[in-house]
């Protein structure tokens, strides 16, 4: 099979195309062939080594896929072969076969293409996970979604508008303001012009309830004093490069 390895911590152009030996498969297992892969921003941390856990080198990174299952293992029941499907791997992705337990692979829906399924999962999942789970966010809440054009943040925009709450979408251009607001936004700040924290507390009548920041950097401040009393703030990423530090 084909993979794409990182054989030492660096660029992500410093990546190769190799050929390895197929893994077998297990009981329980499935072997997917690999039709689509999403690329997200911890990749790139895991290539250059500056994600929290370091694998060793060489690894093949890729955190999610999708594709059809080529291959079943003694006792999956749950899954034939030829089945459209996806999944989260963590790593090994970027390659041109997946081995996984088949309880750990999803059916994709018959109105979902390849390439959607295999960037769903990271973006999607971290965002129920964040807005169900940990912030157990209410219908008619006022969510503020920072790097809402962003895979991440567009994910929260679409989950927080179908849970009922008010959602801000915040972004640099108007492009991604207008895809979030596609996805259900209900009102638009610009971070390159506007201050966030008088506009977010301006359209929410005080202040939001929560602020969901993909982004980090100077932003996470001014999400953090944007949140009226009791807010939550739900950091979930730093793609501006600089984890957030936030003032005592």
């Amino acid at each position: 099979m084909r993979v794409v390895s990182c054989n030492s911590f660096g660029p992500v152009s410093d990546l190769t195309v190799e050929h390895r030996p197929s893994v077998p498969v297990g009981p329980g297992q499935v072997r997917i062939r690999v039709t689509a892969a999403g690329v997200n921003f911890v990749d790139g941390l895991f290539v250059q080594g500056l994600y929290q856990i370091k694998p060793p080198v060489p690894f093949v990174p890729g955190g999610e896929v999708a594709g059809v299952v080529a291959e079943v293992g003694d006792g999956v029941t749950t899954h034939s072969v030829g089945d459209r499907v996806f999944c989260s791997t963590g790593l090994g992705g970027f390659a041109s076969e997946v081995v996984w337990p088949a309880r750990r692979v999803t059916h994709t829906p018959a109105g979902m293409t390849d390439g959607q399924a295999a960037t769903f999962v990271q973006s999607y999942g971290t965002a129920w996970f964040a807005l169900h789970h940990r912030a157990r966010a209410h219908a008619g809440e006022w969510l503020l979604v920072l790097g809402a054009g962003g895979g991440v943040g567009l994910a929260a925009v679409d989950v927080g508008h179908a849970m009922g709450l008010h959602v801000i979408a915040a972004a640099s251009s108007q492009e991604k303001r207008s895809i979030a607001s596609a996805h259900g936004a209900e009102a638009e700040i610009d971070t390159s012009t506007e201050d966030v924290k008088s506009r977010a507390k301006e359209l929410s009548g005080g202040g939001v309830h929560l602020v969901y920041d993909p982004v980090g950097g100077a932003l996470a401040e001014a999400g953090l004093r944007s949140l009226r009393d009791d807010g939550q703030l739900l950091v979930v990423g730093f793609a501006a490069g600089e984890i957030p530090k936030l003032p005592a």
